[in-house]
């Protein structure tokens, strides 16, 4: 074969089916035409994806820089923490871009946090350190406002009476958050919800670990009255998956990750990383949970012309309904389509027509 031929063979070629000519890079992608349907879609399922996580770190002292590497490493935007065991509230870096807002006593005891990267850092709203056991902070995710908690319970063998002071202040903290906010709750709840869900299927996944004992029972009724759900019970894991807490031959899951029951659907994952050399009995807890980041967008003039020309027996009722407000006073000095404007634009989520 001349060299004629050889150059007309080389031109003519084409890659083999399985070479990377036909592969089409993930990682980065913008314009997701060209990834295939099923793909595209998983893609679009990440976005406004969190990583959420809770740990005892049994102190903070000495620790901050490492559990700042550590977060980075495993890609955390928020870490609740308890045992902190500084003096009084503050807020103070801790490296890699991590902010700590942290809530304490006069003893150095105890004392809880939470920790938030660079991006949501910037996005608190509120803080609020009720006590050395309990804070929240809110932040703005979008369109919705995530309330983060952190807790920390009494030790097994405390008093009664402390015990059902969290639980009172836990649920108070709890229904002093609107309805229609998000609650991301990390807490180390020193109790056993047992296994199964034996009766509290409304809070409990079937996923659990170990015995139940009475505080078990008595977190479980007070999450089931508040509609929250334990995320981590909800996925069925191996056993060094499951268990946070390690000493010697006895483990026991104590930290527990609780979201609303309407959130449980947008959590991906809940699992423990082990290996992690930090605290050496308590074990990192993460979720994978998505809220939407997009913001509603408003009605505009367009946007009620449109529903004039299509609906027009419905614009008819807004006009009834809205021409004259709550007290009976009428406005004469605005016409009907800034009227029926005015009214979209303020309460206009009660009305049915508009597919809300």
């Amino acid at each position: 074969m001349d060299r004629n031929h050889i150059l007309l063979a080389s031109e003519n070629a084409r890659a083999s089916p399985v070479c990377d000519a036909h592969r089409q890079p993930l990682d980065g992608v913008r314009n997701m035409q060209r990834v295939p349907s099923a793909q595209r879609r998983r893609l679009k399922k990440r976005v406004g994806e969190w990583r959420c996580a809770t740990w005892n770190i049994g102190t903070m002292n000495g620790r901050s820089r490492e559990i700042a590497e550590t977060l980075k490493q495993r890609k955390v935007k928020i870490l609740c923490v308890q045992e902190v065991r500084w003096r009084g509230g503050g807020v103070i870096e801790i490296g890699e871009g991590y902010k700590l807002y942290y809530s304490g006593n006069r003893t150095g005891r105890n004392g809880v946090g939470i920790i938030l990267d660079e991006e949501l850092k910037q996005r608190v709203v509120e803080v609020q350190r009720p006590s050395d056991r309990l804070m929240t902070i809110k932040v703005l995710a979008g369109k919705s406002l995530v309330n983060i908690v952190s807790g920390y319970t009494q030790q097994i063998g405390c008093e009664d009476q402390e015990e059902e002071e969290f639980r009172e202040q836990l649920e108070q903290s709890v229904r002093e958050i609107p309805e229609e906010e998000e609650i991301i709750l990390g807490a180390d709840l020193n109790c056993n919800v047992g296994e199964t869900a034996g009766g509290y299927e409304a809070c409990h996944g079937g996923f659990g670990y170990g015995l139940r004992n009475e505080e078990g029972e008595k977190m479980l009724e007070t999450l089931e009255s508040l509609e929250l759900v334990l995320v981590n019970t909800g996925f069925k894991n191996r056993d060094e998956h499951i268990t946070t807490y390690r000493s010697g031959d006895s483990s026991s899951q104590m930290d527990f990750l609780v979201v609303r029951k309407r959130t449980r659907k947008n959590v991906r994952d809940a699992k423990v990383i082990p290996g992690e050399a930090v605290a050496y009995q308590y074990r990192l807890l993460v979720m994978d949970v998505t809220f939407s980041t997009k913001r509603k967008r408003e009605t505009t003039g367009k946007k009620l012309q449109k529903i004039k020309r299509t609906n027009g027996k419905n614009y008819q009722k807004w006009k009834v309904r809205y021409s004259k407000p709550a007290g009976g006073v009428s406005h004469p000095q605005e016409d009907e389509d800034e009227q029926v404007s005015r009214h979209i634009g303020g309460g206009g989520r009660n009305v049915g027509c508009l597919g809300e």
